[in-house]
């Protein structure tokens, strides 16, 4: 469907939808959903997105993967905008790019995030609302940018598509004031916030000092213990014992394994309800793991000076952040969806913003 051969891959997904489901629901099965929602949406085959959209079928995790995570296809909400928006359904479907941007902007899915911001800019072109096309050219500057960043060549075609329909009939727009640019400033014992033309004052945090330490340096990893304050140049004190040692390691991995299993086997039993439940307990568990684990999954040290540095700075950022949520929402899930947290701290807006700090 995607090199252009609509009307075979049309054939070939009413056949696969003749047969059902059943047989594809496997581990995989988020993936083959995904897989299927595409092609779907691609050969406009409404009978086909209604049914992906079943509540039975649609999968319950936030991002959609490939055998225990090796690869990940990006947001789940990505493809039930896809099937709305066949299935003619263009606020939900507005309402899943949106979602699927956000998820996808996070962690960071830059080929997934220039086919939501595609897919949402033609949504809006097809619905043609007031501020509808001025919306879809926004979408549109950071989707081209960024797939020539990253070479995604496959897209182009239908970002030069929808640019021709959009300069067709020019949107009106308002120009931006001259020089504007977002400000994130301490005076005194107050912070002046500027964002997208909203200001505002809030009192002064350690956590706003560390963000403004990231907006000034974006895109690049600022260790901890730099925005602690420690002198990252002495060496570093003496580290502790694993938070997890080998053997809970070990019977971490064969519980995962179980319950991998158990998944295997509820959907070879179409026990739907059972394979979810066993899917949020492993995704519970695996979250846990994580916050015993370093990079690479190694594990945390008991007494690290890195570690204890970490949960300091990660928390003040976080709760700094949801100050600015409380006096500027739109600011504050910015920055929320932004900013990365860990031995390594970063400021990765979807798109770029030269800020006043």
């Amino acid at each position: 469907a995607e090199t252009g051969g609509v009307d075979e891959a049309s054939g070939l997904l009413t056949a696969l939808v003749a047969r059902g489901f059943d047989r594809l629901r496997d581990r995989n099965w988020p993936a083959s959903w995904f897989q299927l929602a595409r092609c779907a949406a691609l050969a406009g085959d409404r009978d086909t997105a209604a049914r992906l959209l079943e509540p039975s079928h649609v999968p319950t995790e936030h991002c959609v993967q490939v055998s225990l995570a090796t690869v990940c296809l990006g947001a789940t909400d990505l493809a039930r905008a896809w099937l709305l928006h066949t299935c003619g359904d263009l606020d939900a479907a507005a309402q899943g790019y949106a979602a699927a941007a956000e998820i996808n902007a996070r962690v960071g899915a830059r080929s997934w995030l220039v086919e939501t911001r595609c897919g949402h800019a033609r949504l809006l072109v097809d619905r043609d609302g007031p501020g509808d096309r001025m919306e879809a050219r926004r979408l549109l500057g950071p989707a081209v940018s960024t797939a020539e960043a990253i070479g995604l060549r496959s897209i182009e075609p239908e970002l030069a598509r929808l640019r021709d329909r959009l300069d067709a009939e020019p949107a009106t727009a308002p120009a931006t004031p001259a020089g504007s640019r977002p400000r994130f400033v301490r005076t005194g014992s107050m912070w002046e916030l500027d964002y997208s033309g909203t200001a505002v004052q809030v009192p002064h945090h350690r956590g706003l000092t560390d963000l403004a330490a990231l907006l000034a340096r974006p895109g690049q990893e600022v260790p901890v213990l730099e925005l602690l304050g420690t002198d990252t140049r002495t060496p570093a004190p003496a580290r502790g014992a694993p938070a997890l040692d080998e053997r809970a390691r070990r019977e971490l991995r064969d519980r995962l394994a179980d319950l991998d299993a158990d998944v295997s086997e509820a959907e070879a039993n179409n026990d739907i309800a059972r394979a979810t439940a066993v899917r949020e307990e492993r995704q519970r568990l695996a979250e846990a793991v994580a916050r015993d684990l370093g990079l690479g999954g190694r594990p945390r040290l008991v007494g690290d000076p890195v570690e204890r540095a970490r949960k300091t700075v990660s928390t003040r950022i976080r709760r700094a952040i949801r100050v600015v949520d409380g006096v500027h929402p739109e600011l504050g899930r910015h920055l929320d969806r932004s900013v990365d947290t860990g031995a390594w701290c970063a400021y990765r807006p979807a798109e770029p913003v030269t800020w006043i700090t």
